[in-house]
């Protein structure tokens, strides 16, 4: 599937769980796999990877 996004706004926080959390959290499902390709964006634009969320 590809998408692409004209997104003049933040976009939402999405979370996909990796395989390992997925086996055991999501009855076996694999955890989902997704790649970016960033076409063009302003000076100072940035991608957030990863958190630190301690809770839920």
């Amino acid at each position: 599937m590809t998408k692409i996004l004209d997104a003049k706004n933040n976009l939402s926080v999405q979370i996909h769980p990796d395989d390992h959390y997925a086996s055991k959290v999501e009855n076996g499902d694999p955890g989902k796999t997704e790649c970016w390709y960033v076409i063009d964006c302003e000076p100072g634009a940035e991608i957030i990877i990863g958190h630190q969320a301690k809770t839920k």
